[in-house]
């Protein structure tokens, strides 16, 4: 879904974190690449220092995964636990 958005809107920046604790960095990129992802800003902190990165990030996130900030044209966020979906997505588009 994303990487068919950027495709449509080129404009549209996309930030990818992964926090989790193994990480196999040849099928991340692999899963990038099929999805058309593979250039857009990709972060992977699988360390015993994730649960710090979560805080960091947000210090009301317990950990739930998978976990999608979406960030309007005034900096404010809206924090979405869960699959982020189309709809959602979407909605979320035309109000910004």
């Amino acid at each position: 879904m994303l990487g068919q958005l950027r495709q449509q809107q080129p404009g549209f920046d996309v930030v990818l974190i992964s926090t989790d604790q193994e990480v196999d960095h040849q099928l991340l990129q692999s899963v990038l690449l099929q999805h058309q992802l593979q250039y857009v800003d990709s972060w992977v902190f699988g360390d015993e220092s994730s649960v710090r990165i979560r805080f960091e990030i947000d210090p009301a996130w317990y950990g739930e995964l998978p976990r999608s900030y979406l960030f309007d044209r005034q900096h404010r966020r809206q924090a979405i636990s869960g699959l982020l979906s189309g709809n959602v997505l979407a909605s979320w588009l035309k109000g910004n």
